[in-house]
């Protein structure tokens, strides 16, 4: 279909413009200019595995809303981060479920 000659130039051509892709992509990973796409295609590879029915049940996420934390780190009297102490104190309060006095 291509003689020859149009054939190695179009060869030479992909090869040029896939080494400057290779190239222009290196640069921003190093920059740092990528991580947004890294992070959004974990957040979907994720999502698109997910399987609630083989979450394990003895897996508990604790979140602190900034209020909280802000009131907890005044009445701790401990910057961020807290000590083994703190959290140690906070899995054994969570543990034993609302009915447990204030740890701290």
């Amino acid at each position: 279909m291509y003689s020859p000659q149009t054939r190695r130039r179009l060869q030479r051509g992909l090869a040029i413009l896939t080494a400057a892709l290779i190239v222009l992509f290196c640069v921003l990973e190093r920059s740092g200019k990528l991580d947004w796409l890294e992070n959004r295609s974990s957040d979907l590879r994720t999502v698109a595995t997910l399987d609630p029915a083989k979450a394990d049940r003895d897996i508990v996420i604790v979140d602190i809303d900034n209020v909280s934390f802000r009131e907890l780190t005044a009445a701790l009297d401990q910057r961020w981060p807290w000590t083994r102490r703190i959290w140690t104190q906070t899995v054994k309060y969570l543990a034993g479920g609302p009915s447990q006095a204030d740890p701290f």
